[in-house]
């Protein structure tokens, strides 16, 4: 991905993770959490709803 700063085109390192926090069920249900990191620069935040484990077996590393 490439930003325009002070008029010179440079390129960085973006990515998005999405993963299970496990640790901290409670009635059943686990809280998604995200990791947002741009040039060495990360930011985490955990979403407001909670899901079932069942929807995210630890085999196939994704979401149903």
């Amino acid at each position: 991905m490439y930003f325009k700063r002070f008029g010179v085109m440079t390129k960085s390192a973006f990515s998005v993770l999405f993963y299970l926090k496990r640790q901290a069920e409670r009635n059943g249900k686990v809280p998604v959490t995200g990791r947002i990191a741009v040039d060495r620069t990360i930011s985490q935040f955990c979403g407001q709803r909670p899901v079932s484990p069942e929807l995210c077996p630890r085999s196939q590393q994704s979401v149903r």
